[in-house]
């Protein structure tokens, strides 16, 4: 895959930590925010960030996220300030999607023997439009 597609899949900011899977990329309603979390996951266990809402993009005064657990039976953990706009069967298809792509979202998460970056992670996830 040659940059330029890989710059439109995430979105990189120098000033945050983490890169925002983009929803036409996933295939999920929302945005996922995602980084290589070891020091969190050693503290809070294994769970990515997501937008609460459907919006392409996300005001500075709504960087307030809903966090789910990466697991089996995925739940969210951390609910925000924002209201939640989505539907619940845009829960479950995320809760779906991070079960398909749980072994890779725990390699990027903790420090594996066989570790991964957002690059590969991208290439070898399946996408929400895989799983209806």
């Amino acid at each position: 895959m040659n940059i330029k597609k890989l710059l439109r899949v995430f979105d990189f900011r120098e000033d945050e930590p983490m890169v925002k899977l983009l929803k036409k990329t996933s295939g999920l309603p929302m945005n996922l925010y995602l980084d290589e979390w070891e020091r969190n996951t050693l503290r809070y266990g294994a769970r990515l960030k997501f937008q609460p809402n459907t919006k392409d993009r996300i005001e500075k005064s709504e960087k307030d996220f809903y966090t789910m657990s990466i697991s089996d039976n995925p739940e969210i953990k951390k609910k925000s300030k924002l209201k939640n706009e989505l539907s619940s069967k845009d829960i479950e298809l995320l809760k779906r999607w991070i079960i398909a792509n749980k072994a890779l979202l725990l390699q990027l998460a903790i420090n594996s023997e066989d570790p991964i970056d957002m690059f590969d992670f991208y290439e070898k996830s399946i996408k929400a439009n895989e799983l209806v």
